[in-house]
């Protein structure tokens, strides 16, 4: 098992394991419940901890992190869904209501 990624909560660690997810990369969680340790241990101790198999998942989920990593803060003109037409921002890959990828065509 490898470490990809950590994040001092849960929230932004299971967005990270939700785009792995995605991808078909299989995760495993450490630390989920190591706050109530906070105090005996270091902060950065407790943080969450996403762990992957192998060294080919590590190099496939470090690419998707990094990328997610660099398209946070994209200022571009929002999109409808093709499936649902829900609007979309930019940076989003699928689509928040329906989870379509944001590329789909419509569904006949």
């Amino acid at each position: 098992m490898i470490r990809v990624y950590t994040a001092p909560d849960m929230f932004w660690l299971q967005h990270a394991r939700n785009q792995l997810d995605f991808a078909g990369i299989e995760t495993f969680v450490r630390n989920e419940y190591a706050g109530g340790a906070l105090g005996d241990l270091s902060f950065i101790d407790c943080w969450p901890e996403l762990w992957v198999a192998d060294q080919v998942s590590y190099q496939k989920a470090s690419k998707i992190l990094a990328d997610l990593n660099d398209e946070k803060h994209s200022d571009g003109p929002e999109h409808n869904c093709t499936m649902c037409a829900a609007s979309n921002p930019s940076n989003f890959e699928r689509c928040w209501q329906c989870q379509s990828p944001l590329d789909t065509p419509p569904a006949d």
